[in-house]
């Protein structure tokens, strides 16, 4: 699963590819994306999906200290539509890219 973090100008702030989508995956992809930050330019709301485990890394990050108290958490569908956006960005670019043949198809 790829965890990415855009600004409000649509920037890659951040990003972490992970095999699960859970709790643990998600605080390590949020704690990093905020240990960068200075404490003016660290964010006042987040916008996600509706997975459950964003609302449970976040939760513990905030009783670790790591991200602000007043910090919310929205999760509605069409403010999320920026990140998934990009990532049709990504994946148009993957599917023009010449795709290889496999060894088996190979002819010396």
């Amino acid at each position: 699963y790829l965890y990415r973090a855009i600004d409000k100008q649509g920037r890659t702030v951040d990003f972490y590819l992970s095999s699960r989508r859970n709790a643990k995956s998600a605080k390590r992809f949020l704690g990093k994306a905020l240990r960068g930050l200075n404490e003016w330019e660290k964010p006042l709301t987040i916008n996600t999906d509706k997975a459950p485990a964003y609302g449970e890394a976040i939760r513990q990050l905030k009783k670790a200290g790591k991200c602000p108290k007043d910090l919310k958490h929205r999760q509605i569908k069409y403010l999320n539509n920026r990140v998934e956006a990009d990532h049709g960005k990504l994946k148009r670019k993957r599917s023009i890219s010449p795709k290889l043949p496999q060894y088996s198809q190979v002819r010396c």
